[in-house]
């Protein structure tokens, strides 16, 4: 009987690393399955954020459109109310001419002193605020529109 046990002894000393080896084995293995499946949801997570970076790009890039847009809209309108001013002032110049050459004629020993108006001045400048204060609202009515329906927010 003590051989038998004997053998039996020795047998089970084999087993016994066996075992711890099978046992290293699964858990390396475990540990190997979380790494991938960490790597994968790292790499996953990166493709999201660039993704989400292009995305905020593109959408700056048609922003950034539309401003340009409103830019050349505001040159356009001054250049209009330029225009519009600088006939004013011609039409205001050349009634004033005439007015002081027919108060010459009607009486020429009565001088009449005749400033030049200086409304075109502020009325230029209303008419720009105007255009600028328009487009400023345009703007902003677009630009909320497009963080409401991309659900952005100023934390992004």
């Amino acid at each position: 009987m003590t051989r038998s046990l004997l053998n039996l002894m020795i047998n089970l000393s084999h087993v016994f690393p066996i075992l711890i080896l099978l046992s290293l084995q699964s858990s390396a293995e475990s540990i190997m399955i979380l790494i991938i499946n960490l790597t994968k949801n790292k790499l996953t997570m990166e493709a999201e954020k660039k993704n989400k970076a292009q995305a905020c790009r593109n959408e700056f890039g048609r922003i950034n459109v539309v401003i340009e847009n409103l830019q050349n809209e505001i040159n356009q309108h001054y250049t209009i109310v330029q225009r519009s001013n600088f006939d004013q002032q011609s039409v205001s110049n050349e009634s004033e001419a005439n007015s002081t050459n027919e108060s010459e004629t009607n009486s020429r020993g009565s001088s009449s002193n005749s400033s030049p108006s200086s409304s075109s001045g502020s009325s230029n400048l209303f008419g720009i605020l105007d255009i600028t204060s328009d487009i400023k609202i345009r703007f902003k009515q677009h630009f909320d529109r497009l963080m409401k329906a991309r659900n952005y927010t100023f934390d992004e």
